[in-house]
């Protein structure tokens, strides 16, 4: 009997020890919601503070990404100067810009249009050519000079006008292009001033194609389709030249080993041309040219870009979306099921900067539902610090609709870690954002540090996406927190031993838009464009730093649109001189109707070969002594773009 009650006795010491060894364990914290606190005394606690050393989980409070991500979205074109919120700029360059001989080449106007952009945060996305209709031609004048044949042509419906185009199966103009590829890539493969680089090159506006003139010879005009071999010179020398920066082309070519070569496509026509003829889209759409030549996939390695179709820009964001009377029903596609099939990262829309109001609201949606969009689900590290090491694992998904296209060796995952003065310490690490899918499944990220630079006390721990690019805008994750400095906060650190003193680290934020000051009415006569009454159609265009005040008043005519300049002073009543600024690319003219009265038609020419070039011309107008309105409108066609108007003394 007694040898019973001790062996029940050694049992219930060994539960007793048990119980209390479980009680140790999960004493361990679980930010998640598990922790198991008994309370105790201070000295208790700090006790527990120099020995508990086990990894905590934390979980991260979702939340939603910021709006101007890097590297995704809606663009502009370059020098947009607009507030909406973007990261990445769009321009073409001719090649004859920079290749003046087979193999001299002068990068001068490329790296003035880089760091346009670069002095503003956004990342470049550019594509050279050879032939944009309307525009200089792209050709390098050596080649021209040793017989390179120019075919012309005028298409101002179908093309926005005319042109020259060469012979793509020149000899001398394929092994010209070879060579400015091979310099092309040598220079700026990896350059941090760029996001992505389309081929071009080939075809009208290098989007690789010469429609209308093509194998369909119904509509009478001569073929001038590209060779097959052409295309794979141009995607060969791409491959060989650029390792890192990504690259696109227009799309997929029959005849051609599209999927062995590294890079996406470009959607020229999204929302209008965009969807397979399964899901309602055309039989010539850029997603049936996906699936005939079994490219759907390719978005899950190469990026995917594009443009909203322009004629639609004006009214797909308007709730319901609106359309020109001309758009087909099969061209009206809905915006979000284009996304969710083609899984594009960014797309022109040069119309963003003119958008107000719901428009606006839901361009910015739109524009934050392209790409990839990170979210950390949770985060394992020790709470207490003893030694200067300190282990890291985090939790990551993507929640996007495409992957990110950089690895670590541009685009690196840093650990930061902050006291109360600020950032104190960083550490690159290499997870590699361009593993974690666009499927939303978990992928997991550890990283060991052997000295994490710290002195006694408590820190914050963050993480954050270097952007390769001084001023660049950073990546915000789709958790709770972080917008103001790109650094996510994980959780808090105390850190034992010596005391260290510690320099704040200055970063280098983004540049915030600003936009410019309004200019008063009446300074020197002159009354500004913007600061009229609008009605209509037109609108104010805040991307033009031609004009005075950086705005211009523009789709004044047709569909309503007006502008009046209202109270324009004068002493007295009398015939006045008046210098109108505007700008035009093309013959346009106005009515005028002073103070109610009478049109008066004023003829406008053309003001150079772009929409941003100013003239002005000098008209008389009679105006009565003191306030006077002065209406501009067109009901026949459109009228210029107006920036100001300047009443002028009698010795002018």
């Amino acid at each position: 009997m007694k040898k019973q009650v001790i062996g029940i006795l050694l049992i219930m010491s060994i539960l007793t020890l048990s119980i209390l060894g479980c009680a140790k364990k999960a004493d361990i914290k679980d930010t998640a919601g598990n922790s198991d606190s008994s309370g105790g005394k201070t000295e208790e606690m700090e006790s527990e503070k120099q020995e508990n050393t086990e990894p905590v989980r934390h979980e991260i409070p979702e939340g939603v990404s910021g709006d101007e991500n890097p590297l995704k979205g809606l663009i502009p074109f370059q020098g947009s100067d607009t507030d909406f919120p973007h990261s990445m700029e769009w321009f073409y360059i001719g090649v004859s810009e920079v290749q003046v001989a087979m193999n001299i080449f002068d990068w001068t106007a490329l790296e003035e249009k880089l760091n346009e952009c670069a002095e503003q945060g956004y990342q470049a996305v550019l594509r050279f050519y050879y032939d944009y209709p309307g525009e200089k031609c792209g050709v390098p004048q050596f080649l021209i000079d040793k017989g390179l044949e120019m075919k012309p042509y005028d298409e101002p419906d179908d093309l926005g006008g005319g042109g020259l185009c060469p012979d793509y199966s020149n000899p001398d103009l394929r092994e010209s292009m070879k060579n400015f590829i091979k310099a092309f890539g040598a220079k700026y493969d990896g350059d941090s001033r760029i996001g992505f680089i389309t081929e071009g090159l080939l075809g009208f506006w290098g989007e690789w194609h010469n429609w209308p003139y093509d194998e369909d010879l119904s509509d009478g005009k001569p073929d001038w389709s590209i060779p097959a071999e052409v295309y794979t010179e141009v995607y060969s020398a791409f491959d060989e030249a650029f390792k890192i920066t990504p690259l696109l082309v227009r799309e997929p070519k029959w005849g051609v080993e599209n999927a062995t070569f590294n890079a996406g496509y470009h959607d020229d026509s999204f929302a209008y041309a965009t969807l397979p003829s399964a899901l309602g889209g055309q039989e010539w759409s850029f997603g049936q040219k996906l699936t005939d030549l079994e490219q759907t996939e390719k978005w899950k390695t190469n990026c995917i870009g594009g443009e909203v179709y322009p004629p639609i820009q004006e009214g797909v964001f308007n709730n319901p979306s609106t359309y020109p009377d001309w758009i087909e029903p099969e061209g009206r596609q809905d915006f979000e099921t284009c996304i969710n099939t083609v899984h594009p990262t960014w797309l022109m829309c040069d119309r963003i900067k003119l958008y107000q109001g719901e428009a606006r609201d839901r361009a910015i949606e739109f524009s934050k539902k392209l790409g990839y969009d990170f979210r950390v689900k949770e985060a394992t590290f020790s709470e207490t610090v003893n030694d200067k090491s300190f282990d890291l694992d985090i939790v990551m998904e993507n929640i996007g609709v495409a992957p990110f296209y950089y690895n670590a060796s541009k685009w690196p995952v840093l650990i930061g870690f902050k006291n109360e003065e600020g950032l104190v310490a960083t550490h690159k690490t290499d997870w590699d954002l361009s593993s974690v899918p666009a499927d939303g499944s978990a992928v997991s990220f550890s990283y060991s540090l052997k000295d994490h630079k710290l002195g006694k006390g408590d820190y914050e721990v963050c993480i954050k996406v270097s952007n390769p690019l001084k001023g660049g805008r950073f990546i915000t994750f789709a958790n709770e927190g972080g917008k103001e400095d790109g650094w996510l906060t994980l959780g808090n650190i105390h850190v034992n031993g010596e005391e260290k003193e510690l320099k704040v680290i200055e970063e280098v934020l983004p540049i915030v838009y600003s936009e410019p000051e309004p200019i008063p009415d009446g300074i020197d006569g002159v009354y500004q464009a913007e600061n009229g009454v609008i009605e209509g159609q037109a609108i104010i265009d805040k991307s033009v730093p031609e004009c005075q005040g950086g705005r211009k008043v523009g789709y004044i005519g047709i569909d309503g649109g007006s502008l009046t300049f209202e109270n324009v002073e004068v002493p007295e009543d009398g015939v006045y001189k008046v210098e109108i600024t505007y700008i035009t690319k093309e013959d346009r003219f106005a009515k005028v109707s002073v103070n109610g009265g009478e049109d008066i038609r004023v003829d406008f020419p053309p003001t150079g070969e772009d929409w941003s070039t100013l003239g002005s011309i000098v008209v008389e107008f009679p105006l009565k002594a003191g306030a006077n309105t002065l209406r501009f409108h067109n009901e026949a066609g459109w009228a210029p773009d107006l920036d100001c108007i300047k009443i002028l003394n009698a010795d002018q």
